[in-house]
């Protein structure tokens, strides 16, 4: 009867411990790094400052991040693994678009690597902010975020008239369906030329096409004008230029800042908003 008993006991006792570990493994993290500019993004509109311990050195960037006066007093890492070990977090979240070692290397020390979808379009976005909640223990903040989003996007008036659009990426490309861009041409009530002109999927367009095509508006990304580059040098061709000079018929340029569609975050509203009022 008491070996029984006993037995009884250290079962009972194994459980609970089973138990205990689960609830520790399952527990909402308070020490949270991030390897990847949209992963910051995702973790500063969720959580607050206190349970970051590390974000990438992009997050700072007020041109591509939306938080960049928050993320300047968290500290920074270059999205090393030796940055991230020191700080013994107990959540490390990468993207799947990740090409870093540094994951898989944190993970074989014994830490918690979250690899998290990479969004590329609205329905995206709102899966990813929910699927990290549930780990944060944020669930209620992504629920909010999301519908605030909604909100905004079906406050806006549908276009009188759908007026054709391109956006007009580096080098010429234009972006395809299942992305931002594409998300955000909706939204806004305009038409997307490019796919109207039989073409599905994205690609690049010739200057000469995209003048065929005459759009009545081009989107184009405020990194453009603020940081010139070699990719973008079509922009600042002559038949362009003269199309958006005062007085002179062509296309109405947008430029949409860069922060607002590099990564997946309730910001992206604004964009559309912008793009909305330009119709």
């Amino acid at each position: 009867m008491n070996m029984r008993g006993a037995r009884s006991r250290r079962r009972a006792l194994a459980g609970l411990l089973l138990a205990l570990a689960a609830g520790v493994a399952n527990a909402a993290p308070q020490r949270i790094a991030s390897l990847n500019l949209c992963a910051d993004s995702l973790l500063l509109e969720l959580v607050e400052p206190a349970r970051l311990v590390s974000l990438t050195k992009l997050a700072r960037d007020p041109n591509l991040s939306n938080f960049a006066a928050e993320a300047s007093r968290i500290p920074a890492n270059h999205g090393l693994a030796e940055e991230i070990l020191p700080l013994h977090p107990d959540l490390v979240l990468t993207t799947t678009d990740s090409a870093s070692a540094a994951p898989a290397l944190l993970a074989r020390l014994g830490l918690e690597v979250m690899t998290l979808e990479t969004p590329t379009d609205f329905a995206g976005w709102r899966r990813t902010l929910r699927t990290l909640a549930q780990r944060l223990g944020a669930e209620a903040r992504a629920a909010a975020l999301i519908a605030e989003f909604d909100a905004r996007l079906a406050r806006l008036a549908p276009a009188a008239t759908p007026r054709r659009a391109i956006v007009y990426q580096a080098n010429g490309y234009v972006p395809g369906p299942s992305t931002f861009a594409d998300d955000m041409l909706r939204g806004a009530g305009l038409v997307d030329a490019y796919a109207v002109a039989g073409h599905p999927e994205g690609g690049f367009l010739p200057l000469e096409h995209l003048i065929t095509l005459a759009p009545d508006v081009l989107v184009v990304s405020n990194a453009y004008a603020e940081h010139p580059a070699l990719a973008n040098t079509l922009l600042d061709h002559p038949a362009l230029a003269g199309r958006r000079a005062p007085g002179r018929p062509g296309f109405r340029y947008v430029a949409i800042p860069e922060r607002l569609w590099t990564c997946g975050s309730s910001r992206l509203a604004e964009a559309v908003e912008r793009l909305a009022a330009a119709r």
